[in-house]
């Protein structure tokens, strides 16, 4: 039974079960919204301060409804951003790339792709 339990957490928070296991370099990502503080310090870039911000913002707004939403966490400048964006994610969020491992960054050259895609299998 503990095994299905800690299986079924897997799949809902893959870093909340390995918090044991220094995060950045498994490239895991973690629930922007349901996230402790404590786990939010083991995201690239985010430092006890910024994971406090981040909680104290969430708290105060609600959830996250995207990732760039987490540009208008106090103290979460550009640079900081860039480190964790791909690690954060936010479920059911307004743009379904929130919830991958795509870097904001990216999300122009995916939904390129995406559209070659669905032209390709229109001819």
């Amino acid at each position: 039974m503990r095994g299905s339990d800690s299986i079924g957490r897997r799949l809902q928070d893959p870093l909340a079960e390995l918090v044991k296991i220094d995060a950045k370099p498994i490239g895991v990502g973690v629930e922007v919204n349901t996230a402790s503080r404590q786990l939010l310090t083991y995201v690239s870039g985010l430092k006890p301060t910024l994971a406090s911000n981040i909680v104290a913002f969430r708290n105060e707004n609600g959830p996250f409804k995207s990732r760039a939403d987490l540009r208008k966490v106090k103290q979460l400048g550009p640079k900081a951003l860039e480190k964790c964006a791909g690690f954060l994610r936010v479920r059911d969020g307004k743009n379904p790339l929130d919830t991958s491992a795509v870097h904001p960054e990216c999300y122009a050259i995916v939904q390129r792709m995406a559209a070659d895609l669905v032209e390709g299998l229109n001819l």
